[in-house]
């Protein structure tokens, strides 16, 4: 008779469930200890809540003892100041004194106790940090934009506070809000104002409050820089130039214009920037030529007009004859009211301006500068350190002073009349309504004072 085996091992299949089931169970059992909720971080929440109850206990400790060794019944700080030696960061305590209770000290575990001088002792969530800038720096400041104080100490360790608080020397011209947004009043009186911030930090560091910084912002001013470019001169904009007949068609290297150009322009070629100045016939050169600043503002503080620093090309006026009519024309498109022949106007085409404009730096419309504008700030024949007129060269005005002799600034910033041929021109930009300024407003050069044009 056959007798059959009987197969008592583990098949294949149950084989693969058992390691399933096993792989299930040991995802459950990792998820447990070290998921979102796990019980590894349970167990290290645990650790330091123990941590800081006996942080706690043992200050409260200490402020008891401190207490019960003063008959006043009060904190006898001395004596705190030994018992916390060891519990609360070394720098808390020797800020530690009796006339600026309550005291903010920071425990060994991060966190933050308020002792009052009564004994009462509370705890405190870890606050944020508080960064702050040194008042050698530059400060970051535009109208209606929240300020951001950047400051660090000395070792470059952000330091932290509970609470921040900002202070105007002038509301008139400046107010805080209490985010710490700094609002400047859009007021044409307020041009070039001064006013003084003052930053108030309580609890910085463990001390009871500190000013962590006075900053003195400026507001901008006529004559500070701004950071408009009218960018390059390109092949069609000479062109355009030579098609009017005011650039000459043999002018491939830039020159300036002479007698056998009059009425024309020159000092410039395609790729160069418009920003740059040239320095027709004087030899007196001016280091901060280059680029714009602001010529006038409206009436609610926001920029109005601005103004090439120096001359980025330059125009002959021969002096001849009705010459300074029809030069009058060209540069800036007026009639003279004394009456010139018919002729001084023929053949002669008005000076297009635009190509000065740049509207992704907000310009709408451009000139030249006019001898009125120069005028209004310090006044005819008077020599002035006003760096707007005194730009160390002569500069050309839309305005005849006879009929052959235009008016223009001198190098000393005399306005006067000219008998020169060869003289710089200087483009002045129009901006849109409600360009406001934002960037370094801190006491600086005037020369390095450089503002962002914003809307």
């Amino acid at each position: 008779m056959l007798k059959t085996k009987k197969n008592t091992g583990i098949t294949l299949i149950a084989l693969i469930i058992t390691i399933v089931v096993l792989l299930i169970l040991a995802g459950v059992t990792i998820s447990a200890i070290t998921g979102n909720e796990s019980a590894m971080e349970k167990a290290t929440e645990a650790r330091e809540k123990d941590k800081q109850g006996t942080e706690f206990e043992a200050i409260k400790l200490a402020v008891v003892n401190s207490v019960a060794s003063d008959l006043t019944g009060l904190v006898n700080v001395d004596n705190l100041k030994k018992g916390l030696n060891g519990i609360v960061e070394n720098e808390c305590i020797s800020r530690m004194d009796k006339d600026n209770s309550p005291w903010i000290v920071t425990g060994k575990t991060g966190m933050k106790y308020k002792i009052n001088q009564n004994g009462e002792v509370t705890s405190a969530e870890p606050v944020a940090s508080v960064e702050f800038v040194s008042t050698t720096d530059e400060i970051a400041v535009s109208k209606s934009k929240k300020l951001s104080i950047i400051a660090r100490g000395a070792s470059g360790n952000i330091t932290e506070a509970n609470e921040v608080t900002f202070t105007s020397s002038d509301e008139d011209i400046a107010t805080v809000e209490e985010d710490g947004s700094i609002k400047i009043v859009n007021d044409e009186s307020n041009i070039g104002e001064t006013v003084t911030i003052t930053v108030i930090a309580d609890g910085i560091n463990g001390s009871n409050e500190c000013t962590i910084a006075v900053i003195e912002l400026i507001l901008p001013k006529i004559g500070d820089f701004v950071n408009y470019s009218a960018g390059l001169w390109s092949e069609d904009e000479i062109t355009d130039l030579q098609m009017a007949e005011l650039y000459s068609s043999t002018n491939t290297t830039g020159a300036l214009p002479d007698s056998s150009t009059p009425y024309m322009f020159g000092g410039f070629k395609a790729g160069d920037s418009k920003d740059n100045s040239i320095t027709p016939y004087s030899t007196d050169t001016n280091t901060y030529a280059s680029g714009w600043r602001i010529l006038s503002f409206n009436n609610d503080g926001t920029i109005n007009e601005i103004i090439h620093a120096g001359t980025p090309e330059a125009y002959y006026n021969p002096n001849s004859t009705n010459s300074a009519y029809k030069s009058q024309y060209i540069l800036g498109g007026g009639i003279n009211s004394n009456g010139a022949s018919a002729w001084a106007y023929t053949n002669v085409s008005m000076r297009d301006w635009s190509m000065y404009v740049n509207s992704n730096y907000y310009g709408t419309s451009a000139k030249s500068v006019t001898y009125e504008q120069m005028l209004s700030f310090t006044g005819l024949n008077s020599s002035t350190s006003n760096t707007i007129r005194n730009i160390h060269t002569y500069y050309w005005f839309p305005k005849a002073s006879t009929n052959k002799i235009l008016w223009c600034g001198s190098p000393d910033g005399n306005l006067t009349d000219c008998l020169i041929n060869c003289m710089g021109i200087r483009p002045v930009v129009t901006l849109e309504d409600g360009i406001k300024v934002e960037g370094t407003g801190s006491k600086h050069d005037t020369y390095e004072t450089r503002w962002t044009l914003t809307k």
